[in-house]
This record gives structure tokens, sequence and C-alpha cells, in this order.
């Protein structure tokens, strides 16, 4: 209990410490999962929300080496600076520590808020993640060389990695098992390939699905969207290529195993899957992103353990103003034969079309160089109750309960209905490499209790709704 009033008063005063220092130079960047960078705009000319052929470093990217004149301004200071000759060669070693308190209005007995993600227990302090990124980025301009070679080698820890986990990797290793919180995690690791204007990556990468990244630090909240928690992968294992066709269009095609499997180990061995992407940016600034996979996925019938699933999502980006951002986000997936129903007994398992749609905006404006705002709308359906629940198993749920399910009870899983989130909260910029993240979120559900368990999503299973206030702190280093 001491450490929880201690993370909140600290929290307090770090945020009236934001208000009260000097304008930072430049706001950290907000990079995407669809190939494109956010930087909260400070000037027209500087704005956000232009596509880049490269970003995989926000600090060591260098799409800006195509511009006419390259950008001069301060970034946030990273371990690379101290190697500067390095740096130079397009090197990165960067990374980020968040750390976060949820205070939950109800005060569930078994700590859990719900499916809401990563921010998933309640009345505690939580080290999110502490990420190091290390490796080299292509050199991605005009008059570069026409061949390169980089890559990239993510280690995270924290309460997150059980987002990352891929079956066959993470969830083999020791320290990972028997529902630990806090554990390791490779969420990248792949070599990186120039061939002309094409960048391919080879081994296991951060999907370029949808708005939101599995680096909290570059995202606009520390908590994960439904869709992107629900709807969509978090990593994949193969190959993916990216070229930019003009400065208005940009294509990828990539051959994966699936989501989040490394090597296909289990009852329900991943196939070979599809993936493609396509990014347009329009003469009026705003940007329009294309994901979609097609793969064979883990269903819930031991008779048919593997069907096909489907997934595209649609992102819209733009400033409307020198310092307000829209974001809008749509997603359709499907899976034939997925099983649907209550994973907790394979009794209650029946063979049906499992679907997952729903829309997700946001809206960010920056008051200033030290205070923004970021308010949130989602919608989230999950047809058949296949997919919302705790931390959802990365095996089939067959017969007995994996051993990497690290959330909620095997109880608390299909739902079939609506999921409804209304969020926001400031962001407190003290300078380059920390800010502070507040909000106040509001979750509702429309839909049946699970079957056959009778649950609720909130408070002990007894709750529609749910309140939740949160506040966490992002180092950059």
């Amino acid at each position: 209990m001491k450490i929880q009033w201690l993370w909140a008063t600290l929290m307090a005063i770090a945020a009236g410490l934001g208000m009260a220092l000097p304008a930072s130079a430049q706001s950290p960047v907000f990079v995407t999962r669809n190939g494109s960078f956010y930087q909260e705009p400070v000037s027209p000319s500087d704005a956000g929300g232009a596509s880049s052929p490269v970003v995989e470093e926000a600090t060591a990217s260098t799409s800006e080496a195509a511009t006419e004149e390259p950008a001069e301004e301060e970034g946030p200071w990273t371990l690379i600076d101290m190697f500067p000759r390095a740096k130079a060669n397009n090197w990165f070693l960067n990374g980020s520590m968040v750390g976060s308190y949820t205070q939950n209005v109800d005060s569930p007995a078994d700590r859990f808020n719900g499916p809401m993600t990563w921010t998933d227990r309640s009345n505690e302090f939580q080290l999110n993640q502490l990420w190091l990124n290390m490796g080299r980025s292509l050199n991605m301009a005009d008059d570069a060389n026409w061949f390169d070679l980089g890559g990239k080698v993510t280690t995270a820890y924290g309460t997150n990695y059980r987002w990352y986990t891929a079956a066959g990797l993470e969830d083999e290793w020791a320290g990972n098992r028997a529902h630990s919180f806090y554990g390791l995690a490779l969420p990248n690791f792949y070599a990186d390939v120039k061939t002309g204007k094409v960048q391919t990556k080879f081994g296991r990468f951060a999907s370029p699905v949808g708005y939101f990244g599995i680096d909290s630090s570059q995202n606009l909240f520390n908590q994960l969207p439904y869709t992107f928690q629900y709807g969509e992968p978090f990593t994949h294992v193969g190959m993916y290529s990216s070229w930019q066709q003009n400065e208005q269009l940009g294509l990828g095609l990539g051959l994966v195993r699936g989501w989040d499997s490394w090597d296909g180990s289990g009852t329900a061995c991943h196939g070979v899957g599809g993936i493609a992407t396509a990014n347009y940016k329009f003469e009026n600034g705003g940007q329009l992103a294309y994901f979609g996979i097609y793969s064979e996925e883990p269903s819930k019938l031991a008779f048919n353990p593997q069907t096909p699933r489907y997934l595209q999502s649609l992102v819209y980006t733009k400033n409307l103003t020198e310092k307000l951002l829209y974001v809008f986000q749509t997603d359709l997936g499907i899976q034939n034969l997925a099983g649907l129903g209550s994973a907790v007994s394979p009794t209650g398992v029946v063979p049906g079309r499992a679907q997952w749609y729903g829309i997700n905006q946001y809206l960010s404006w920056k008051q200033n160089d030290v205070v923004s705002w970021v308010g949130n709308f989602e919608w989230f359906r999950d047809d058949g109750g296949f997919r919302v629940g705790g931390v959802l198993p990365t095996d089939s749920w067959q017969g007995a309960p994996p051993s990497n399910v690290r959330g909620l009870p095997l109880d608390r899983y299909g739902y079939d209905g609506s999921f409804y989130r209304l969020m926001g909260g400031p962001r407190f910029t003290t300078g380059n490499n920390l800010f502070f993240r507040t909000a106040v979120a509001f979750d509702w559900y429309n839909g049946a209790a699970n079957n056959p368990g009778g649950k609720r999503p909130f408070d002990d299973g007894t709750k529609d709704t749910q309140l939740v206030i949160t506040g966490d702190a992002v180092l950059l280093y």
C-alpha cells in the first residue's frame, strides 16, 4: 500500500513539474505501426503525419536524409549519442522505461481491470516495459547506395511481455512460465536488406497493422485499444518487403507464419500466411494506410484446430490544424469454423464463424509545448465471443488451459457483444526524454454474459461497466 501511495504522490509532483518547466525543444515522436510517423506539430512546415520509407527508430531514422533540407531540430537523447561515429553510420542504441499506476473505482478482488490491457492490474504499480533497441537503420535516401544492410534486436522486460510472447519462443522460457507477471521477450529480431527502393525484413518483427504499436512509449495512451489487443496480431516471423513508389504511395508484401508464432509448435501448427500493406498520402496532408493478412490460425475445435482467418485494418490520419491531430481506424476480422463459446471447457465450444470489427478514433490537441490533450472513443464488436478475454493464449484453446495464459481466469472469456470505451486526459512533457500520461477511462459492455460461465467482463465478473484513472511516466534513453 505504501508503494502505491508513493507512486501516486510522485506522479502528482511530476505532473506539477511538467506544467512548471519550460517548453522542450521538440516533443517526442510517435511511431505508428502503419509505416508512418507522427510528431506533435509545431509549425506548418514540420507538422507530423507524413509517410516515410524508413521509420525503424524515431531517433535514428534516415528518412529525413531524403528531403532537400534535412531537419536540424534536436530530438530525444539516446544511448547512441555516446558513440557519434556509430550514429553517423546509421547505428542506433535506444530504449524506454514505462511505469504506471491504475486506480479502479470498484477495486476488484482479483485485481484485474477486466479485459483492459496493458494497465490490467488494479490499484497497484506496474513496470510496464523496460526496452532496449539496438541495430542499424537502412539509408533509403535517393542518392544512397543501391544495396545496404541493417537489422534490429529489441529486448523487452516488464508486465507487457505477456502480450509479446510467440508460440514456440518466449512461452517456452523457464522465467516466463507459471503465470509470471514479469518476464522477458524479443519482439524484434530481424535482418534488414535494401535493394534499390525495396526494404526487406527477415526474421521476427512487429506487425505493421493498425495505429498503436507494441512499444508503449510511442503510443498516445498506455492502455491498449480493444482493436489492437483482441483484433490484431502483435508480431510476425517471416519476410516482409516494402517500397515507396513515389511521395504519395507505398506498398508492401510479405510471407509470415501467421499471428504471434515462432516455429508453429503446439497442437495448432501455423502455416504460411500472406500480408499486404498500402499507404497513400493525399494532397491535403491526410494519410490512409491499409493492412491485410490471410493465414491459418488456432480455433477452439478439437477436430479442426486450425482454420482460415482474414483481417484487414484501415487507418486514416490527418493534422486538422498545426496543433490538432485526428485518427480514424476500422478493423474487420473473420475466421471460419472458429469454435464459438466459452473456453471454460470443450463442451461449451460449437462450430461457427467468428467475426470481430469496430471503429476507433483519437483526437490529439497540443495546447502548448508542455501540455497536450488526447481523447478517444472506441467501439469493438466480438461476434460469437471468440476474441475478448484476458491475455489470449498463443496456442489452441482445446483441452486443458495452456500454460501461457497470464491474465484473467478462463471463466472470463466468451463475450458475444460490443465493447465501448470513452477515454481522455492530458500529457505533460518535461523535456525531450521524459513525459507523463494521465487518463480517465470509462468502459462498458453491451451483450450477454459469457457461456457457460455466466460472468460479466468487469469487477470480478459482476459488472458491465468500469471506471479507471491511470497515470504513467515514460523515460526515453
